[in-house]
């Protein structure tokens, strides 16, 4: 479980909670967050994103900006998320807790 603040991601169950609620999360959506989270600290490029989340599925970078705005939106706070322009993005949230 991954736990920022009022945030948590529960990669077993495939859920996020927000102040104890569970959001409802479109699947490639909560891979995208889950993986941002995972890799905190640094910019994950869009390719990495693409290829890490999507495989060899033919997707454009416009993919990648709809849902980093369905997950700002979801996780009520859109600056736990740094556009980083013409890279890629970031996950800019301090753990609450250590990884388990």
């Amino acid at each position: 479980m991954l736990r920022f603040g009022h945030i948590e991601i529960d990669e077993e169950r495939f859920e996020i909670r927000v102040t104890g609620h569970v959001q409802r999360v479109e699947p490639r959506v909560f891979d995208f967050i889950s993986y941002l989270a995972r890799h905190r600290g640094r910019v994950i490029t869009k390719q990495e994103l693409l290829d890490q989340i999507w495989g060899q599925s033919h997707v454009g970078d416009a993919v990648l900006a709809r849902c980093a705005c369905i997950a700002r939106r979801l996780l009520g706070n859109a600056s736990l998320i740094s556009t980083v322009p013409r890279r890629g993005y970031s996950w800019v949230a301090e753990p609450a807790d250590e990884l388990r």
